[in-house]
Order: C-alpha cells, then sequence, then structure tokens
C-alpha cells in the first residue's frame, strides 16, 4: 500500500473452468480521494481466440462483484464505512477477532463485508462500531463501544482509563 491517490496491480497467467482454459489477465485498481477510497477487480478470462468470457459480466451482481471495497474515512474519524473485502480485521485489541479476513477463499467466494464507525465528538470520546462480514448472509457480526469514563479528572492515570464492550457472533460455525 502507498500513500498516492492510484495503485495498480495485475497478474496474467492461466484458469480452468469447467475443463476449458482461459487466459486470464486481472486488474486491481485501487484510487483514493479526499476520504473517499475505492478497490475495483477486474477479472478478464479470454478463449483461445481471444474473446471475453461474457457469462462473467452479463448481469448486474457480477459486475458488482468486481468492487473490491468502497470506503469513506479512516477508524477514530467522525463517521467512516468500509464496503467490501477486509484483508485484516482486529475487534477491540484482538482478544475477540483479530487479523481476521472475509477474502479467505477469494475471488472464487467474494464476501462483500460492511463496518460502520461513529466517534462522536463528545468530552467522554466514545466509539460505536458496527460490523459484518457478508452483507447478504449476516454470518459474521460484531459490535464495539468504547469511551473514557473520567477524560478530565486530576489524575494521569484515569484520564487514560478506557472503557469498553465487544460482542461478536458467528452464526455458522462451519
Amino acid at each position: 500500500k502507498t500513500k498516492t491517490r492510484y495503485t495498480a496491480s495485475g497478474t496474467m497467467g492461466y484458469e480452468d473452468v469447467n475443463g476449458y482454459r482461459f487466459y486470464q489477465l486481472r486488474l486491481i485498481q485501487e484510487f483514493r480521494y479526499w476520504k473517499l477510497g475505492m478497490g475495483i477487480d477486474l477479472d478478464f478470462l479470454l478463449d483461445s481466440a481471444l474473446h471475453l468470457k461474457t457469462s462473467d459480466w452479463d448481469q448486474f451482481s457480477d459486475v458488482l462483484d468486481k468492487i473490491y471495497y468502497l470506503k469513506y474515512g479512516q477508524k477514530g474519524e467522525l463517521f467512516y464505512f468500509h464496503l467490501g473485502g477486509f484483508p485484516g480485521m482486529t475487534l477491540g485489541n484482538g482478544l475477540i477477532m483479530q487479523n481476521y479476513s472475509n477474502m479467505l477463499l477469494y475471488p472464487d467466494l467474494r464476501n462483500i463485508g460492511l463496518m460502520i464507525g461513529v466517534n462522536p465528538r463528545w468530552p467522554t470520546n466514545p466509539s460505536f462500531e458496527l460490523f459484518t462480514s457478508n452483507i447478504r448472509r449476516n454470518q459474521i457480526m460484531s459490535f464495539a463501544a468504547r469511551c473514557k469514563p473520567l477524560p478530565d479528572s486530576t489524575v494521569t492515570i484515569l484520564d487514560g482509563l478506557t472503557l469498553g464492550v465487544s460482542a461478536a457472533i458467528d452464526r455458522n460455525q462451519y
């Protein structure tokens, strides 16, 4: 990952689909502007005559599956969200979920996850975060809330005290 506004990567090779060999060209592009980010994953399969395999592009859901992620802001900002793939997500300090990925079988299985968070600018610095690994099935879901109960006490150690609650559920542990 770079700090530039545009990142690109790609692969070329062969892929076998149902006993047929295709040439594969995959381009992953990432764009960033201000607090907005978007990643797209364009996978082109070409037959021996270099004709595009159109069955991967003929439905609206196929086009939606080409979106790698959409995001706005970062954790810690007033409002942020991330829709799409999560290569490594940690909930809280990692005791419940650490480096979780909804992309384990990507690109064969594309999970469109969602994370929404808010951090109101109140004296107790509260933060709230909702997560689902796949908005179509909602199998893994979590909620986290944190705050600083004594933000302006006279004891330095108490100023840094953070209380939080995190909960996660896996509705299909298989």
